[in-house]
């Protein structure tokens, strides 16, 4: 009777553990919740160079631009929006975009990210 009163309160714990844990993620490659952050390098290695926590309805520049960049995105139930183009490309000309997905990120080598927004969408 004792050891089915242990199991019970053990059963207990871990379920009120289970249901006390957070659904977010708190951090990730050094970008904290609920952040989107752009670095250096395509590959989330490099230095985090900005940090967006802000849901917009238009584009936030990247002030200088940054070639050869990844992007993560800590948030949840948000998406990220990134444009970017070839590094000669002048300012407002986009040669493309992504969508980043919650809790997911993007990277590239070669292109200029130039602006980023964030969307209360929770999917692309």
């Amino acid at each position: 009777m004792t050891r089915l009163k242990v199991l019970s309160a053990v059963s207990a714990l871990l379920a009120t553990v289970a249901v006390a844990s957070p659904v977010r993620a708190d951090s990730a490659h050094g970008c904290p919740y609920p952040y989107a952050c752009v670095y250096d390098e395509p590959d989330l290695r490099g230095s985090i160079v900005a940090k967006f926590r802000v849901v917009t309805s238009s584009t936030q520049s990247l002030v200088p631009p940054i070639t050869g960049f990844s992007v993560f995105n800590t948030r949840n139930g948000d998406t990220v929006h990134i444009y970017y183009s070839l590094p000669s490309e002048p300012h407002g000309h986009w040669w493309g975009s992504a969508c980043i997905g919650p809790n997911g990120w993007a990277g590239d080598h070669v292109q200029t990210l130039r602006e980023i927004r964030i969307d209360s969408s929770p999917s692309c």
